[in-house]
């Protein structure tokens, strides 16, 4: 396997199928087709995460199913840089051959998963993750599942929460357009880390308008921005109540509180195409230190629908001086630097 330079010619030749998904801002499949143009530098990762392009690849080889969860490094244009994907395929090559469910020694092992390119995602990521490759696979969820559906129901005292396994969770909430009723009747009463895990997994989820109204209206009520970061979260799974709640939190004159603005960027960017919405986040950003501005900026010009408005914006006389002078100070970081 040593001439080997993409992940598709990887799996051809061991005769294993696999399965992509992008894992960074939002855990959806990415199909094989598309990766396979995004290996060969035909077009950029679609949303990249500092600068890397987060995936997951499933592949059954020999009956076996294995995942790789990986971080693939981008140029400044959003494309793979090959060499370290193609020396991750060689590593791999070199310790399993062709034989991709070969049993490898705890040494082999640790040798794979401290590569450059592997990673960890946070436990709520995996879980929905497994829900979301499960269902594509057409298997049914997890065995935590019932109870979930059990205790959302009432069927169970409302402390038996320490219960409920966080895959059992993640399979409730990628169904929640089933269980909508379930859902907004106990968004007030369930137990504050119930409802917080609930939200982070809806993120990866398109909810119905019936739940984004609801979490909409908490978002607005809430008392104070540790709240909103939770209910903003859930709200990304909706594009018409993330356009909402991005302007509603924007709205607002005091400086957005940092957390706030990270969740925008990473779940909402869809919302800064809209020109208003884009001139009011940077109004945001600009009243942060300058660290903060140069690097919500480095992260949101990554994304391909959003780099063409925002590098409009760093010319534009109709900026405030605030933005004037966050962007003059940028200018000056990346020309000393």
């Amino acid at each position: 396997m040593s001439n080997i330079s993409s992940f598709n010619q990887f799996f051809a030749l061991a005769g294993a199928t696999y399965q992509v998904f992008e894992i960074g801002r939002k855990i959806q499949p990415l199909p094989v087709s598309i990766f396979d143009h995004i290996e060969q530098g035909l077009r950029p990762y679609p949303a990249p995460v500092q600068g890397h392009g987060q995936i997951a690849i499933s592949y059954t080889h020999n009956e076996q199913q294995f995942v790789w969860f990986l971080k693939l490094p981008l140029d400044e244009n959003g494309l793979v840089i090959a060499g370290p994907k193609v020396d991750f395929l060689r590593h791999v090559g070199g310790h399993l051959g062709q034989d991709l469910s070969k049993n490898l020694t705890p040494e082999q092992q640790q040798a794979l998963s401290s590569h450059a390119i592997n990673f960890q995602p946070p436990q709520d990521k995996q879980a929905m993750f497994n829900a979301k490759l499960r269902l594509e696979q057409g298997l049914a969820p997890s065995s935590q599942y019932p109870f979930v559906v059990e205790y959302f129901k009432g069927e169970h005292p409302s402390d038996s929460w320490q219960q409920m396994g966080l895959q059992g969770l993640a399979d409730f909430a990628l169904r929640a357009n089933e269980h909508k009723a379930l859902i907004i009747n106990q968004l007030t009463t369930l137990d504050a880390e119930v409802m917080i895990n609930l939200l982070h997994l809806l993120e990866n989820v398109d909810i119905d308008d019936e739940i984004g109204q609801a979490l909409f209206t908490l978002l607005t009520q809430a008392d104070n921005s540790a709240q909103k970061q939770h209910w903003l979260r859930g709200l990304a799974g909706n594009l018409l109540y993330s356009q909402q709640a991005v302007d509603h939190c924007l709205a607002q004159t005091e400086a957005l509180d940092l957390n706030i603005l990270l969740i925008i960027a990473a779940r909402h960017h869809m919302a800064l195409m809209h020109p208003t919405s884009l001139n009011l986040y940077l109004e945001h950003m600009a009243k942060h230190d300058k660290d903060v501005f140069n690097q919500l900026f480095a992260d949101l010009v990554s994304l391909a629908g959003l780099r063409n408005g925002l590098l409009s914006k760093i010319n534009d006389d109709n900026n405030s001086d605030a933005v004037k002078a966050a962007f003059t100070n940028m200018i000056k970081d990346l020309t000393s630097s």
